[in-house]
């Protein structure tokens, strides 16, 4: 088995040798040479810089955002790399750069996504020295540095505080940019100074491509949807999503709270509305999983909507509850109308993967399309001989799946259409690896993944890239 070197992206990110890559597979050659490409930020030793979400640009440049720490705190730290995979020298001098907000404000980075001129715009939360918690969007240029011509300033960020109560925390949901140029920002904002399920609500805010409040959007731009006094439903506390339409509006999947969790659907109009005729009454509810048992809890991971129309919504349910939780893998596609289509997962509309008994951990990340239709899940197990089965509390390699469109597993693809990567797979170790996002280059798939040494807190963000359609021969050993 033989072990694959770190990329350096720099002389100061260079790192310790003591965690390399196995190759039971074939990475991608044209990919940094057929090698993951490591990002390490190292703005203090052993910093914990863990990657949240990765995009393409439509020249192919790759933009990868996390949170990474610094002292004090922690920033969103931004990479580009070049098509090949290789760091782009041209983004900041060195391939990466920290997205700074206001004095002694720590930033999280969760979502990046790529205008059609190139340029990436960042999202996530900032806390402010009061404790109280705001999201943001922060734009640069394709050179690296803040775009003052968005936002406030020269950060080039926007403060999306929605402040339904003073102290209430409000947190960056999810943010999409439509075939308009329009920034859609997704939000989660309490009513009560004290955080329950009953006060969340979920505001939706939209900008124009500069940033400018879009008042053709519910006549203020932003919209609070108390779903609570809508429906009934408590929101849960897991981020919901939000895809846009073709034709306008948005589509949004959150979890709901309760004894046994499930998740729903909503979509508005491009006016702010509800969309009354979406699912009979505006709401379609959704379980990943018959719970029969034991009460049902369901975290909400990834919403996605396919080049057909349909919607696939994807995350981890419990199927274990005492002497502790253990998580599985589903997903469930509906058409655009939010109705259930029973030609996925062989009539029952689902899909669900348990890996067997093998693992002690499974967790799902997320879920994206290939050109051929096929879908790519990405997400982590547990090593055997894991520490216990609380959900991520054993060391992990990354798990990549591939299902037809019918949501069959796809055989020829890895061990059974399964595959894992990570240090000696499988096997009992002290590191941990796992994957936090997927995107398509072209034909082919790209995993960022946030990994871990032994022994040692440092973590960091890599990127590897799978060989589109192309068979893999060698499984799980």
């Amino acid at each position: 088995m033989s072990l694959l070197p770190r990329t350096l992206l720099a002389t100061a990110m260079l790192m310790s040798s003591a965690t390399a890559w196995t190759q039971d597979f074939d990475f991608d050659p044209a990919w940094n040479s057929g090698f993951p490409t490591t990002i390490a930020f190292d703005q203090i030793t052993q910093g914990v810089d863990v990657p949240a979400d990765i995009a393409v640009a439509p020249n192919g440049s790759v933009y990868v955002v996390g949170t990474v720490d610094v002292s004090g705190g922690n920033l969103a730290g931004l990479a580009r790399l070049l098509p090949s995979g290789e760091p782009d020298p041209d983004f900041s001098g060195d391939g990466r750069t920290t997205i700074v907000g206001p004095v002694n404000y720590d930033l999280t980075g969760t979502r990046v996504r790529v205008q059609a001129d190139g340029k990436p715009i960042v999202g996530g939360t900032f806390t402010r020295d009061n404790g109280d918690f705001d999201p943001f969007l922060c734009r640069r240029f394709v050179a690296g540095n803040a775009d003052n011509t968005f936002g406030s300033a020269s950060l080039g960020c926007i403060n999306f505080g929605a402040d339904l109560h003073p102290d209430g925390p409000d947190f960056m949901a999810d943010f999409e940019v439509d075939a308009q140029g329009r920034v859609w920002v997704l939000q989660v904002s309490d009513a009560d100074p004290a955080p329950n399920g009953i006060s969340l609500r979920l505001v939706v805010s939209r900008r124009t491509g500069t940033g400018v409040v879009d008042t053709s959007f519910a006549g203020t731009g932003s919209r609070t949807y108390n779903i609570a006094a809508d429906f009934g439903f408590t929101v849960g506390t897991q981020l919901p999503h939000i895809e846009l339409g073709d034709s306008g509006g948005a589509t949004i999947a959150f979890q709901i709270a309760g004894v046994d969790e499930t998740v729903a659907m909503f979509r508005v109009l491009d006016n702010g509305n509800y969309d009354t005729s979406f699912s009979s009454d505006g709401m379609r509810t959704l379980n990943l999983q018959s719970c029969e048992s034991i009460p049902c809890s369901e975290q909400l991971a990834d919403f996605d909507q396919l080049a057909n129309g349909d919607f696939l919504i994807s995350g981890n349910f419990q199927i274990q509850k005492l002497p502790s939780s253990l998580y599985a893998m589903g997903m469930i596609r509906v058409d655009a109308d939010g109705d259930t289509l029973a030609s996925f997962g062989a009539g029952t509309s689902k899909v669900t993967d348990l890996f067997g008994d093998v693992f002690p951990t499974r967790r799902l990340t997320a879920v994206t399309e290939m050109p051929s239709g096929k879908l790519i899940m990405v997400g982590a197990v547990g090593k055997l001989g894991g520490l216990n089965l609380a959900m991520g509390a054993t060391p992990e390699d990354v798990a990549v799946l591939r299902f037809n469109g019918n949501g069959s597993i796809d055989d020829s693809f890895g061990g059974g259409g399964r595959q894992f990567y990570g240090p000696n797979p499988g096997q009992s170790s002290t590191a941990s690896y796992h994957a936090t996002g997927v995107a398509m280059q072209g034909e082919r798939p790209l995993v960022i993944v946030d990994y871990g040494f032994p022994g040692n807190p440092d973590r960091d963000y890599a990127v590897f890239a799978l060989e589109g359609q192309d068979v893999f021969a060698d499984g799980f050993e």
